[in-house]
């Protein structure tokens, strides 16, 4: 017995032992044994050996029946928190019985209904869990007191066992320290430049199905979801994660395909209920013994690979070798730049990030991939909805998603893609451990007790999301017109935690950029080219139900048919019928095909446009109707818009102009008639809808296009970029690349060579655009200093696509693109230029965004336009606030506006001044008593003086060459113009060009180039009666001088063009002479300015000192 027992035997230092083990338990044994004595006790056991036993198991039942039974039922401080009540205390499910009998987290929503925000139920063993979804309690626990709860739950523990020491799993300072370095590899420019591999394995899904479709017999296929939509979501996740290929898609093999998988197989619900609530298992049971073993070789091989591809690339980066754009390159980037070393990820901290993008990364798109497609298929009208979306964006099969599309956050697309993730929500609920003694609403939270966010119970409670919470309605995140609510913020639309699909707080997810732009490339390619419907195998079997398995998958695999969209399907049986069709039936039906559309286009070309039409009634020039051409015959054989000034001078200033299939437009050129559609009813005349959605594709939807609402919108957040304090600001921006372009060309000066020749044109052109650049958006072109770059050659691609020709074929003829081989290739190049000028704009407001941050921290000023803008953006009200995307079409937006109008106005002031010596000797003159030296600069306060010699040079330059010397504006709705009905609908033709060159506004010398014009006395005005977008236009009616146009759409960046023009004029005027080159003519072309073609050559000498 001595062996067994020790001589001294303490009973207390058992009593004490149990104790520490669960504190509860040693008021319950003081109370027990307050009256007994424990050394009799001791001597009584050692001699009943059998006791000894029976007193252990008595201690571990009474144990386990306080802390399962007796403790959480009626002495847990946590019962003061409502919540259900367990029917059988000593079947040890506590509520779980009614979780395990229904889909996730159904008794969840269920129970937050019925006690509140704040409710507690038991788990196994009778343990208390609180669910937390009021806005108060999710703040607390997720964003003010984070420190207080950390990922210490079971399930957290067994997925830390899969994962490692990932960013998932870790808490406190290691999630701190690894977040810090992980941030560089999901900021937006990052993700961003990932979106060429989303497309590709997109791509690579589509053509196989398509594969398949062709040798189908019925042109139709059934799809597994679970096998077929996991593959590009893992092919996406090896390439842009870390650089590796899976060839998932492509049914290939890779070592990492089958360790993965192997891994991936931990998470069936089963098993991870199992490692969760019996973790024992795995050292007792045969079986769990073998899975885990085949899991940690697995994981080994796994994490083997892993290394390998992390010190392929710490070789590269160390070798100063190109760079890949995955984002493991971009941690091992982060971690090798981290000063502290301490700080820095070790391998194996590494090797744990690779494999939970893998897992978080993969699982989670896949599944909302699966969810979406299957909410499609039952609502045939969302997808036929989101199809016509994206058929504007992709008109080609072989189109890829634009940027714009992928980044918005107020289309369509966006919208699917948020109910989606609401509906079912992948990861639904998150668990913290409270580490002290807390209190969330009121309610006292003991240390080490388990609170669950339970994300899909927020999105579905009625009080925030309507009676209808439960129905996939994407409409719920729209306006009528397709923008976002204006409830809603830039994200989510909502308020703070009631949409919370990746989380809240500084441990949210931190890659939902990424997950979000990947499930919306492979969205928009596979529903752009193929239709969803209900597979007939599952007619037959059970509907589909939500089950757990660390995200919310399918219970069984899910099979939907696929064809490709609009591939006409002719079964054996509608063959047959056809074939019964008589004759007849066939040649009355080729009738009615033939006849009905003819009949349709006489009416609409010859009886309506010349009998019906009440324009037909506004005087203009003659047509021959069967041409079907119009008036454009006579407009196109004349220089751009001398046939406009012809028709106002013969008919009057309302004219009508029939255009393609005598389609009438009328050309207002009154100034009543000029103040009525620009001013007092510009609200009832909008842009040209089809035109502005043509550009808005190539620009965005910035304030160039968009209209309404919206331009209100856009313009009232822009406004304060154009302040006259701001725009004076950026003088020295305009005077350093004016000084460039002096150096310049002072280099092609030699002892020798006294004058030089130019393209005046493209010199200017590279000048305004480093303007742009600086002053725009901080961005550096140096088109100058360095000529062409890939950049500038894609902006200047780009910008062709609005020379007329090219437009009026990517309009009217969009078709050639796809048969015409010189217009494919061009169509390609131009597509090519986009994605580049779209990455370029992207980067460029991410670094913005990440620069607004630091300025607002050093409370510095923005130095440039777009800084100013992201500012402000900032700081407005979120219904109010711009989004990237929006964002980025203005920067395209500056681009194209800033720098084509000004740089082809100072073209057309050279030009006169070489062709006017005795204005350029005046200009001169003028100029060098502020600039007295070649090295001098302009002056603020001259260039900003509104009476000048170069103020009046600049104005009759731009009367006689205005920039953009055309516009039009649709009427909304029936009007009257000077007594004429404009049916809604018309397109009414406004144009500065004809009314700068109205003799009876300007005089009979009109058509010369005269700024003393601008210097007569009885002309002096200070631009208050609207008359020019500058002030001191001379005593004329409204619009008689319009270079910016007129009213709340003018060009809102006029005081920036007319500092810029004056700035960079006086440098060159003060440098430079100007002279033709004998022999050299131009005509002019009208692009989206009126330009020289093929450009302007003038001789250029060195001005004296």
């Amino acid at each position: 017995m001595s062996g067994l027992v020790p001589d001294m035997f303490d009973w207390s230092q058992v009593l004490d032992h149990v104790s520490r083990l669960d504190p509860r338990f040693s008021s319950y044994t003081n109370y027990l044994f307050a009256d007994a004595s424990l050394g009799g006790i001791t001597e009584y056991l050692l001699d009943h050996k059998l006791l000894i036993l029976l007193g252990a198991v008595l201690i571990f039942a009474m144990h386990f029946l306080y802390s399962c039974v007796v403790y959480p039922l009626y002495l847990d401080p946590l019962l003061a928190i409502p919540g259900p009540k367990v029917d059988n205390p000593f079947n040890m499910l506590g509520n779980m019985r009614g979780i395990f009998d229904s889909e996730p987290m159904v008794m969840e929503r269920q129970w937050v209904k019925q006690f509140g925000d704040v409710c507690r139920y038991h788990y196994l063993f009778n343990d208390q869990r609180v669910i937390v979804t009021s806005q108060t309690g999710i703040r607390h626990v997720f964003v003010t007191h984070l420190d207080h709860y950390e990922k210490k739950t079971a399930s957290i523990k067994v997925l830390k066992t899969v994962l490692g020491d990932g960013i998932f799993v870790v808490n406190g300072e290691q999630h701190k320290r690894q977040r810090a370095i992980l941030l560089p590899a999901f900021r937006v420019k990052t993700v961003n430049a990932l979106v060429p591999v989303f497309i590709q394995s997109s791509h690579e899904l589509r053509d196989s199905w398509i594969n398949r479709l062709h040798t189908s017999s019925e042109k139709r296929i059934d799809i597994d979801t679970n096998e077929e939509l996991s593959k590009p979501t893992l092919d996406v996740i090896g390439r842009a994660g870390f650089g590796y290929e899976f060839n998932a898609v492509a049914n290939g093999e890779s070592p990492l395909y089958t360790s993965l998988t192997t891994i991936m197989g931990m998470f069936e619900e089963v098993f991870v209920f199992r490692d969760v609530a019996f973790p024992w298992l795995k050292w007792v049971y045969p079986p769990e013994w073998r899975r885990h073993a085949r899991i940690n070789a697995a994981k080994a091989q796994f994490r083997d690979t892993c290394m390998k591809m992390v010190e392929l690339k710490r070789a590269a980066i160390s070798e100063g070798a190109e760079e890949s754009k995955d984002l493991l390159s971009a941690l091992v980037r982060a971690n090798i730049d981290e000063a502290d070393p301490a700080k820095r990820l070790s391998d194996d901290e590494l090797a744990a990030q690779v494999l939970t993008m893998v897992v978080a990364g993969h699982e989670t798109s896949f599944t909302t991939l699966t969810w979406t497609l299957d909410f499609l298929v039952k609502d045939k009208r969302v997808q036929d909805t989101l199809r016509a979306e994206l058929l504007k964006d992709m008109p080609s099969p072989s189109d890829d998603p634009s940027m714009e599309l992928l980044q918005s956050n107020s289309n369509y697309l966006d919208a699917v893609v948020k109910e989606s993730l609401r509906v079912v929500t992948p990861v639904p609920a998150a668990s913290r451990k409270c580490v002290i003694d807390d209190v969330i609403d009121g309610y006292k939270i003991p240390k080490g007790t388990v609170v669950y966010l339970i994300s899909d119970v927020i999105h579905k409670k009625e009080e925030l999301w309507g009676p209808d919470a439960l129905e996939f309605k994407p409409e719920r995140w729209l306006q009528e017109g397709g923008a976002l609510a204006d409830s809603a913020d830039a994200e989510s639309g909502r308020a703070f935690g009631t949409y919370i699909p990746f989380l809240v707080g500084p441990r949210n997810c931190i890659g939902m950029k990424f997950a979000v732009l990947e499930l919306k490339a492979i969205l928009s390619v596979l529903v752009r080219n193929f239709e969803f419907s209900e597979s007939l195998s599952e007619l037959d079997l059970p509907p589909v139900k939500k089950t757990l398995k660390i995200v919310v998958k399918p219970d069984r695999p899910l099979k939907m048919s696929v064809r490709q969209w609009l591939l006409q399907i002719v079964t054996n049986g509608q063959h047959a019928a056809l074939q019964r069709v008589n004759t007849h039936s066939v040649l009355a039906a080729a009738s009615a095909a033939i006849g009905l559309p003819l009949c349709l286009f006489i009416y609409r070309t010859l009886v309506h446009p010349f009998f019906i039409n009440p324009l037909a009634k506004v005087p203009g020039p003659p047509v021959n109707p069967f041409t079907f051409l119009g008036n454009l015959p006579d407009i196109l054989s004349q220089e751009p818009l001398v046939a406009y000034g012809k028709y106002v001078r013969l008919y009057g200033p309302i004219v009508r102009i029939r255009s393609t299939f005598n389609s009438v437009r009328v050309l207002v050129a009154s100034s009543s008639g000029l103040r009525h559609v620009l001013g007092t009813h510009s609200h009832m005349y909008t842009k040209d809808s089809k035109i502005t959605h043509e550009i808005s594709r190539v620009l965005g939807k910035g304030l160039l296009t968009v209209e309404t609402a919206g331009h209100k919108r856009q313009r009232a957040m822009i406004n304060p970029v154009f302040r006259v304090q701001t725009i004076n600001k950026l003088i020295p921006c305009f005077i350093q690349s004016g000084i460039e372009t002096k150096a310049a060309w002072q280099t092609l000066f030699t002892t020798a060579t006294k004058t030089i020749q130019l393209d005046i044109s493209a010199e200017l052109s590279k000048t305004t655009l480093d303007v742009i650049g600086r002053a725009g958006f901080g961005y550096e072109f140096n088109a100058v200093s360095r000529g062409e770059s890939k950049l500038y050659t894609s902006f200047r691609t780009v910008l062709g696509l609005f020379d007329a020709k090219t437009f009026f074929k990517f309009y009217y003829l969009p078709f050639l693109r796809y048969f015409v081989p010189s217009e494919r290739k061009a169509h390609r190049e131009r597509e090519d230029g986009k994605r580049v000028l779209k990455t370029a704009c992207a980067n460029i407001i991410s670094q913005k965004l990440e620069q607004q941050q630091r300025t607002s921290a050093n409370k510095e000023t923005p130095q440039d336009l777009l800084s100013v803008l992201v500012e402000a953006n900032q700081l407005a009200d979120s219904s109010q606030r711009l989004s990237d995307a929006e964002l980025m079409a203005q920067v395209n937006t500056f681009l194209l506006a800033g720098h084509e109008t000004t740089g082809v106005a100072l073209t057309w002031t050279l030009d006169f001044l070489a062709h006017h010596p005795r204005v350029q000797e005046k200009l001169r003159a003028e100029v060098m008593q502020d600039m007295p030296l070649r090295s001098s600069e302009p002056s603020a306060d001259y260039i900003m003086s509104n009476a000048s010699y170069l103020e009046a040079v600049m104005k009759e330059s731009l009367r006689l060459r205005s920039p953009a010397p055309v516009t039009s504006r649709t009427a909304l709705q029936d009007d009257i113009i000077d007594g004429f009905k404009i049916p809604k609908g018309t397109i009414v033709i406004i144009s500065p060009e004809v009314m700068h060159k109205r003799a009876e506004f300007w005089g009979d010398d009109v058509l010369d180039f005269k700024p003393e014009r601008w210097h007569n006395d009885h002309e002096q005005n200070d631009g208050n009666d609207g008359s020019s977008a500058m002030g001191g236009s001379g005593s004329k009616a409204f619009g008689v001088y319009m270079p910016f146009l007129l009213g709340p759409r003018n060009c809102i960046g006029s005081r920036f063009a007319t500092l810029e023009f004056k700035t960079l004029l006086a440098i060159l005027v003060r440098n430079f002479e100007f002279s033709p080159v004998p022999g050299f003519t131009y005509k002019k072309v009208l692009h989206v300015t009126l330009k020289p073609d093929p450009g302007l050559l003038l001789n250029v000498a060195e001005c004296p000192n």
